[in-house]
């Protein structure tokens, strides 16, 4: 065994600390600062153009439109849920109805998840029939909190008690 060997196995750490040193100085030379920032900016790009075609690969695959026709679609509604109007929400939806495939609009994620659990037009008719008929439950613990109303329709409702 040649002296540099052992002197490389008795100093693991030191032997570390000369190997990064001298590969940063050969790979990056004097700009090392420079060429890193310049190395990061083309990862950030390369990630984006990536995650950009495979939005559109899923989007082409699961609705039949690319990332292109889902932004121009979302643009014609004037950046808005096509059910509701909201325009400050992080998750937005392509709603297309399942039995042909047909794209209807962009929607936020709340009133695609409702409409996807109200399609059914008779479980709609079964709920609305049900909030007609319920009655408001107060658990105790709110009792001083809140008192029963009733609207001018007739429909009971729970209002904040005054004083």
């Amino acid at each position: 065994m040649t002296p540099q060997k052992r002197w490389a196995l008795r100093n693991p750490e030191k032997r570390r600390e000369i190997n990064r040193r001298s590969k940063a100085k050969a790979r990056y030379g004097p700009r090392r600062e420079e060429v890193l920032a310049q190395e990061r900016i083309a990862s950030k790009r390369k990630y984006q153009k990536r995650k950009r075609k495979i939005a559109d690969y899923w989007c082409r695959r699961k609705y039949g439109i690319g990332v292109d026709e889902k932004e121009q679609l979302f643009t014609e509604q004037e950046c808005r849920c096509a059910a509701c109007g909201a325009t400050k929400t992080h998750k937005w939806a392509v709603d297309h109805d399942p039995k042909t495939g047909a794209v209807r609009g962009i929607l936020c994620l709340r009133c695609n998840t409702v409409l996807g659990f109200l399609e059914d037009a008779n479980l709609m008719g079964l709920l609305d029939a049900y909030l007609d008929r319920s009655k408001w439950i107060v658990p105790r613990s709110y009792g001083p909190l809140f008192t029963r109303t009733k609207a001018p329709n007739g429909q009971r409702r729970l209002a904040f008690r005054s004083g």
